[in-house]
């Protein structure tokens, strides 16, 4: 009861287009894709699960708690291995990038160049 308490309040989260930091309508990276990351943990019995790097599913948390109940393997990270686990398990594939927020990252981008701020990618 409590770990569906707390899943579907990080997913309202998730889904709320206008939070830039996480979920549908984050900002994307340099190569202007959304990578997102959860990690879902129960404190009384230490079972956890965490995915990383993930690219077009809805709700990552959802998907790190799915991962908890296993003895291993329960960090995924990067397309392969995560995709093949996702679409496995059904869940929801999704473009995450939002034209709200491609038009936050532009205004970024053009705010770094004009003070001069170089990221990893972009000097």
């Amino acid at each position: 009861m409590q770990r569906d308490s707390i899943e579907e309040a990080i997913k309202a989260v998730e889904d709320f287009e206008y939070y830039k930091s996480v979920g549908y309508g984050g900002l994307p990276n340099e190569e202007m894709e959304v990578e997102l990351d959860a990690a879902f943990m129960d404190g009384d019995t230490l079972e956890f699960g965490c995915v990383g790097g993930v690219k077009d599913f809805a709700n990552p948390v959802s998907i790190a708690r799915s991962l908890m109940h296993y003895d291993a393997n329960n960090f995924l990270i990067g397309q392969g291995v995560f995709e093949k686990y996702a679409s496995r398990h059904g869940f929801e594939r999704k473009t995450m990038l939002t034209d709200r927020a491609k038009i936050h990252y532009h205004n970024r981008t053009k705010r770094n160049h004009k003070y001069g701020i170089k990221t990893i990618f972009r000097t």
